[in-house]
């Protein structure tokens, strides 16, 4: 018989139909929720539409890139500005070093990094360019080859959130290899912070952000259309029941998953009320913020020519790997931006859960 059952409907269930299709196999795409796509899902916003759940391709998640490159669909991919981060402190939200990678700074001290680790611990980093070489090199953690370099300060104060918030891991589930180049670089360059200069210097734009042109539920419907063609039947909320009998009795189950992780709220706010200088790619987590918010960024900064072409409005997206509400979001912009009329700002909002995806 050969059929295959494909378990999800969202972008890798949908490209994973489309791929056993072309391969001459009989497929179905089952799915407990009510609607295809997942968390690839397109909203209205006080007059704006735009995607609210998955939104971009991230370097430090790959999944969805591969996804994208096996679905046979050509979208328009546009990187994002090269702008500014901030970071959320205890004591206020400061502005990143000008030249980072993953918060490891090229210059420790620099005004921008004394202000979040202090003048001892910005010090304590120079002695990354006096030091041997080697040091560190060995290192089986990201965590460990920074704190060997830099020391505890900058290590604990500015790269650990930085990292925690660009990436959803903690500094030591990373690898140094896990950041191109770094350790090979450190080698040559015998300093962690010159390798960190050279990176930036080849690469300006070193893990940017990148937007796909229309949402990833543009993806969606065009996937749906040729699986369509194809005779391919996508069986919507279908009770759990019923899909553990088809899983058992199928010759072939693909499972797929396509949930965001914790809760995302987009804003759509009057541009007007904004304060420009916080204006950049967004505001980043720091330690003891008391926030559930990994990161908040800034679309109308990072993608002017997608979500900046009315000047009138400002489009926010808070990204938390937890619970999240829509008035916990608008508290923690306005906390992080300092500014206490973000709220009467907020010209509509909308909140992706779990739950949104399989209700």
């Amino acid at each position: 018989m050969n059929e295959v059952i494909v378990v999800g409907s969202g972008l890798a269930g949908l490209v994973a139909a489309r791929q056993n299709v072309l391969q001459g196999r009989t497929v179905r795409v089952l799915d407990t929720a009510s609607r295809a796509g997942a968390s690839a899902l397109s909203a209205q916003i006080a007059g704006v539409t735009l995607d609210v759940g998955t939104l971009y391709l991230d370097p430090f998640d790959t999944a969805l890139a591969d996804v994208v490159d096996r679905s046979g669909q050509s979208p328009g991919l546009v990187p994002s500005e090269p702008k500014r981060w901030w970071l959320a402190t205890p004591t206020g939200t400061l502005p990143l070093p000008e030249m980072h990678v993953v918060g490891v700074p090229a210059a420790p001290l620099a005004a921008e990094t004394i202000a979040i680790v202090g003048r001892r611990a910005a010090w304590r980093g120079m002695l990354d360019a006096v030091m041997p070489g080697p040091r560190g090199s060995k290192a089986s953690t990201l965590g460990e080859l920074v704190r060997a370099r830099l020391g505890v300060g900058i290590t604990d104060s500015l790269v650990a959130p930085v990292v925690r918030a660009l990436t959803g891991s903690a500094l030591d589930e990373l690898s140094p290899t896990d950041i191109d180049g770094l350790r090979h670089l450190m080698l040559q360059q015998n300093s962690l912070t010159r390798a960190v200069t050279q990176l930036r210097l080849d690469d300006a734009g070193h893990h940017r952000l990148t937007a796909i042109a229309g949402g990833p539920s543009t993806l969606v419907t065009a996937l749906l259309a040729e699986l369509d063609t194809y005779g391919v039947p996508i069986e919507l909320g279908v009770d759990r029941e019923s899909l553990d009998m088809v899983r058992d009795d199928a010759d072939s189950v693909i499972e797929t998953h396509d949930r965001p992780r914790g809760a995302i709220a987009t804003l759509v706010l009057d541009g007007s009320q904004v304060p420009a200088g916080r204006r950049g790619a967004g505001v980043l987590a720091g330690h003891s913020t008391g926030a559930p918010v990994r990161r908040v960024l800034d679309l109308s900064s990072l993608w002017p020519s997608l979500y900046g072409q009315d000047p009138s409005l400002t489009l926010l997206r808070v990204e938390s790997d937890s619970e999240l509400t829509v008035d916990e979001a608008i508290e923690i912009v306005a906390r992080w931006w300092d500014s206490a009329g973000v709220n009467a700002a907020v010209k509509g909002a909308y909140l992706m859960r779990d739950d949104d995806v399989n209700p």
